[in-house]
């Protein structure tokens, strides 16, 4: 058992090597608590988190910065982690630069009322032919996302792909 130094975590599978001092940059967040001297702890901690997501939380917590894929669903899951790790400063970043990712594609979606247009009669059309035919799926993969996909049950079944990102 150790109370500082360097600390090795298994975050969902995958090592992670760092310092004390990195887990305690946030004096608010449940890391630095972990890791305040207020406990011992073993050799290996195990966190059942997202390992690949965690070494954004590390990255943040060393430079106070998040270099992310400008994705709304990439933002939504760090910001799951940062609100799991306590770390409001790294959420309020990330909610402020996805508000601002939300906002460039709806400035995008409004700047091309031809295309946006043009998709929607598109869309209209192939459904209203699909009318008789019963979906096997239908999706849009997040809230945020502009993409439809729609799968018919008919003998050579397609995947019709629509991508409303302008």
């Amino acid at each position: 058992m150790k109370t500082e130094g360097t600390v090795t975590l298994n975050v969902g599978g995958q090592v992670h090597c760092t310092t004390v001092d990195t887990l305690c940059r946030d004096s608010n967040s449940m890391l630095a608590a972990l890791f305040s001297g207020r406990y011992c702890y073993p050799d290996v901690i195990f966190l059942d988190r997202d390992g690949k997501r965690f070494r954004h939380v590390l990255n943040y917590l060393r430079d106070g910065v998040v270099h992310v894929k400008r994705e709304p669903s990439e933002y939504e899951s760090l910001i799951a982690e940062a609100e799991y790790f306590g770390l409001e400063g790294m959420k309020e970043m990330l909610q402020n630069e996805l508000d601002e990712v939300i906002r460039e594609k709806n400035t995008a979606a409004e700047s091309c009322p031809l295309n946006a247009k043009i998709i929607q009669n598109m869309t209209s059309s192939l459904l209203s032919q699909l009318k008789d035919q019963p979906l096997a799926q239908y999706r849009s993969t997040s809230k945020h996302d502009t993409l439809l996909e729609i799968q018919t049950e008919a003998h050579n079944p397609f995947v019709f792909r629509i991508d409303l990102d302008f």
